[in-house]
């Protein structure tokens, strides 16, 4: 059985093969390196100098390796991949910047917490935000945290939010207790984060069902962690 490992190792062919200039993971799966895990049925992508033109090259590339092409999503070893060319300035920039990080035997890149969290300010809807609330604090990097979100323009908006967050309820033992639960899972291991999430889409997609109809991709990835 493949497993993430083969994800990560299959889209360095996207740049090395030419198919993009360059790439970060975004997203849920991103926000995996530094938080709890959450669940989702597609895997972000976001790419610079992604080039659809000249014979197609993303679609010849899922067909030289048998991956199947569909709605704007190529399936990569069963892990519907979804690529999303960035033209906004921040988006760019998230992408340049983005770190390598280990995971088993491979380097992948993969978006900083500091723009994952921009993202959720900026838009709480957006496919690559997090909430700051899911990310253990020595995750992220304050000082670089606010020069991001003073370029986006919301410097503001983050100093509102860190006061919301300290407004501490009435049930205040309660609290405390599942913020330390959030910051204790996002500690751990990112392979162990990985097999939370793919539990958390075999249970969450009957709950899922109830509610609307499936898309196509929208199952249990049948990989290891």
């Amino acid at each position: 059985m493949k497993s993430l490992t083969d994800v990560f190792r299959s889209l360095h062919t996207l740049q090395s093969e030419g198919v993009v200039v360059n790439y970060a993971v975004g997203g849920t799966i991103a926000a995996l390196f530094y938080a709890e895990a959450l669940h989702c049925f597609e895997l972000s992508v976001c790419t610079l100098g992604l080039n659809q033109l000249e014979g197609q090259h993303l679609s010849n590339w899922a067909q030289k390796y048998s991956f199947v092409f569909r709605d704007g999503l190529i399936v990569v070893h069963g892990v519907p991949v979804r690529l999303l060319e960035q033209h906004d300035a921040l988006q760019r920039e998230a992408v340049g910047s983005a770190e390598l990080k280990q995971y088993g035997d491979v380097s992948v890149r993969v978006m900083r917490a500091e723009h994952l969290v921009t993202f959720y300010l900026n838009d709480h809807h957006s496919r690559w935000g997090y909430s700051p609330s899911y990310f253990a604090p020595e995750m992220l990097d304050r000082t670089f945290l606010e020069v991001v979100l003073k370029s986006a323009g919301l410097l503001s908006k983050w100093r509102f939010w860190q006061e919301r967050e300290h407004d501490i309820p009435s049930d205040t033992d309660r609290f405390r207790s599942k913020q330390q639960w959030n910051e204790e899972n996002a500690r751990l291991p990112v392979r162990e984060k990985v097999w939370q999430l793919l539990q958390l889409q075999k249970h969450d997609l009957p709950l899922i069902a109830a509610r609307r109809p499936l898309k196509w991709y929208e199952k249990p990835w049948d990989i290891e962690p």
